[in-house]
């Protein structure tokens, strides 16, 4: 709630007692900031972004990879409906970002691919819906991550608008060749 009356000072001040009293703080949050921190312990590194989002993985092959943490869908129409898709993406920019998320059958067909146009260093995890994805309310599908230049991740989600969705793993190899199918992304934004 906020107050009916206007804030008072107790005492008096002048100008110059305010500004000294504020130069004083402005010093200490100064010195408080490069003050050494110790290291985190290994372990940090390992920790998710948040408890019900596993981190981004790293490939065999020290490639990072995006990870789908959470598929929700909304029904359009009995076969059409809007999927919003939560990822975790060890993005840098432009050099190194989720560029496209995509639905896939079991046996590796694309349905739908949302492409996204520019990095998320700073907003991790995040969500983009995309659709219409046609396909039956009971049609078993994939949803997976593409990252640039390191292609797919393994960790995906996969289920139904009925059923709902799980974390399962592919494997490595698992449809490649999607990522030479159209609609690709055109150059990065940011």
């Amino acid at each position: 709630m906020l107050p009916t009356q206007p804030f008072k000072l107790s005492a008096p001040r002048t100008v110059s007692a305010i500004a000294a009293t504020g130069l004083s703080l402005l010093l200490g949050f100064t010195l408080a900031a490069c003050a050494t921190q110790p290291p985190p312990p290994e372990s940090a590194a390992e920790t998710p972004v948040s408890p019900d989002a596993p981190p981004a993985v790293t490939a065999a092959s020290g490639e990072n990879l995006a990870t789908v943490t959470l598929v929700e869908t909304t029904t359009q129409s009995p076969d059409s409906h809007t999927f919003a898709v939560t990822i975790s993406s060890p993005d840098t920019g432009c050099d190194q970002y989720a560029d496209w998320w995509e639905v896939i059958t079991p046996e590796g067909d694309l349905l739908y691919r949302r492409i996204l146009a520019h990095s998320h260093v700073d907003e991790q995890p995040f969500e983009r819906t995309g659709g219409p994805v046609n396909v039956a309310p009971d049609q078993t599908v994939i949803v997976r991550a593409h990252m640039y230049p390191s292609g797919y991740g393994t960790q995906v989600m996969q289920g139904s608008v009925t059923a709902g969705f799980e974390t399962v793993t592919l494997p490595a190899d698992f449809a490649l060749a999607l990522a030479e199918m159209e609609p690709l992304p055109g150059n990065c934004t940011f």
